[in-house]
């Protein structure tokens, strides 16, 4: 997978709002870097009136592979997300969601940088 895959917000809504037990296919852009998330939506928690959401889901496409997206809505009313694609043991990829030039962008990161000993 390349080093930087570009996300939509739209369709970050789209994974939050999904409920637990329901099926995903997507792409995280319509750049072409993208590539198609194919899974099942494991857990998927709304609190505090949601202005905190949250969704795991077990890809079905990347064996072993869970993908965690976080929106949360600060008082000011401005959105943050926050979001972990992570690979099983076996490939060690491991890609966070992160702000980038007023994109929001999945960036492969080293494991041992991610997750400590």
């Amino acid at each position: 997978l390349p080093e930087v895959l570009p996300v939509s917000i739209d369709n970050l809504n789209s994974l939050i709002n999904s409920k637990p037990g329901s099926s995903i296919n997507t792409l995280f852009s319509t750049d072409a870097k993208t590539v198609p998330f194919e899974g099942n939506v494991i857990s998927a928690v709304s609190k505090y009136e949601d202005r905190v959401q949250t969704v795991m889901i077990k890809s079905t496409n990347f064996n072993g592979a869970s993908l965690y997206i976080s929106k949360v809505v600060m008082e000011d009313g401005t959105i943050k997300y926050n979001g972990r694609l992570m690979g099983s043991f076996q490939n060690g990829d491991i890609y966070v969601l992160q702000q980038k030039e007023g994109s929001l962008v999945f960036t492969k990161k080293n494991f041992y940088d991610v997750i400590n000993e």
